[in-house]
């Protein structure tokens, strides 16, 4: 077993991985795994390489999740999905012990200070695009919604803390950001309310990390955030935060573009897309505010990212 920081392995044995094997027609025959560590993000993501060259990822939460996203999200989302070879989504297995286990592999890496390549950045909204058109005007998504006057009370509340304790650390780093920041901490439900229609179903924090490129694929890992609103959220997050400020700024028109030319070609007709961009990119800069904490240390260049993206659009 090999690892880069001191963090126990999943408590996977063997014998517990071979029905889940069986059932999604992998080898199942192996004796022995190699556990490998592969990073720290808001779950411990471990590589399990078994001898019969099968190659598996295993996700166990090492803390509290942040606010908005559990494991019980995402294992609804799976449940719901199941069955489902259409979306552009890894193939999960089941879960043992507490770690929820998938399939993928061949993985290209993904560096946010670098920002996507102009090629991962077509291939992610045409991945967004693939998924809020299997959705498109479905009511029935068992998950939360823009629409839900609850979720517009619980953001608000938890946007207002969060500025009123975090609004002196934030603003150096995007200073003209204060005006936007104190007008939200009135009235957040507004920027909600420009999200419900129309309605499909949301990743929730589409950002590049999360939509890596495999080949010339791309897959939407970490389902910890499933919403259902308007298509502009998942927008904004994808553009907002996977480029450098200057770099969404030049590639930005043409990913929107893109875009709405493959919902078209999907069958799909969108009419006030520009404007729910800009709703989402307020809506993912109060996001970034809400979930401020000392814990979060790439805060600084997340925040500025997202707070001049909305800025730059209102």
């Amino acid at each position: 077993m090999t690892s880069k920081t001191r963090t126990n392995p999943p408590a996977v044995e063997p014998s517990q991985l071979v029905p889940l094997l069986k059932a999604a027609g992998l080898p199942e025959l192996f004796s022995h795994i190699e556990f490998e560590f592969i990073g720290r993000f808001s779950n411990d993501l471990w590589c399990l390489k078994l001898d019969n060259d099968v190659q598996l990822v295993a996700k166990t939460q090492h803390g509290p999740a942040r606010p908005g996203a559990t494991d019980n999200a995402e294992r609804a989302f799976y449940s719901f999905a199941a069955g489902n070879t259409t979306l552009p989504i890894p193939q999960y297995l089941g879960e043992i012990n507490g770690s929820m286990l998938f399939v993928y592999e061949d993985l290209v890496p993904f560096s946010f200070m670098e920002g996507a390549t102009r090629i991962h950045a077509e291939r992610g909204v045409i991945a967004l695009a693939s998924l809020h058109a299997a959705f498109w005007g479905n009511p029935g998504l068992p998950f939360p919604a823009f629409s839900d006057k609850q979720v517009h009370a619980v953001s608000q509340a938890r946007y207002s803390a969060a500025w009123a304790e975090h609004k002196h650390t934030l603003l150096p780093h995007c200073p003209a950001f204060e005006p936007l920041g104190d007008a939200l901490d009135l009235n957040l439900a507004t920027t909600l309310e420009e999200l419900v229609w129309p309605q499909t179903l949301l990743h929730g924090d589409a950002h590049a990390e999360n939509l890596p490129l495999r080949g010339d694929d791309v897959l939407i890992l970490d389902w910890e955030d499933p919403l259902v609103g308007n298509p502009g959220y998942d927008l904004a997050v994808f553009i907002g935060m996977s480029f450098s400020t200057q770099q969404r700024r030049d590639i930005e028109e043409h990913l929107l573009r893109l875009y709405i030319e493959q919902l078209q070609a999907l069958g799909v007709t969108w009419q006030g897309w520009r404007e729910a961009y800009r709703a989402g990119l307020v809506r993912r800069a109060a996001n970034i505010v809400e979930i401020a904490s000392p814990a979060f240390t790439s805060l600084p260049w997340v925040f500025e990212r997202s707070a001049q993206a909305a800025l730059d659009h209102i």
